[in-house]
């Protein structure tokens, strides 16, 4: 197994009714607590709303396709990706529900937050 992060669906899990029985509590789970989630507004482009959460410096997760739609946006705005870990979570540009990100932080963050949690050590 690599570095990168372990996600829900690839848990070895031995049996199929196991498997289905973890799937469907994790959709539960994701119904009951989406109205605590901060969505994106479906009316709302994804540029827009990610530049609003950019001019807070909040952290920004895209999905792959909408990481190549807009390409290179981080190294204006001077956030950092994080390409070693994939998370689970709803993407700020489609807004597409419970599907792999990949995170984005503000560059004076970044150290802060990241490298205690991968455990990486201080900043290079």
């Amino acid at each position: 197994m690599s570095n990168s992060a372990v996600g829900l669906w690839d848990v070895p899990i031995i049996g199929r009714n196991q498997r289905q029985r973890v799937q469907k509590s994790a959709i539960q789970w994701n119904e009951s607590t989406k109205h605590l989630a901060v969505l994106k507004p479906s009316r709302m482009l994804g540029a827009i709303w990610t530049h609003r959460k950019v001019s807070m410096r909040r952290p920004v997760v895209m999905c792959p396709e909408c990481v190549h739609k807009y390409d290179g946006w981080w190294r204006k705005e001077h956030y950092r990706p994080d390409w070693d870990f994939r998370y689970i979570g709803d993407c700020d540009g489609c807004g597409t529900v419970f599907c792999y990100v990949n995170l984005f932080h503000a560059e004076e963050k970044f150290y802060t937050v990241l490298t205690e949690a991968h455990g990486k050590g201080s900043k290079p």
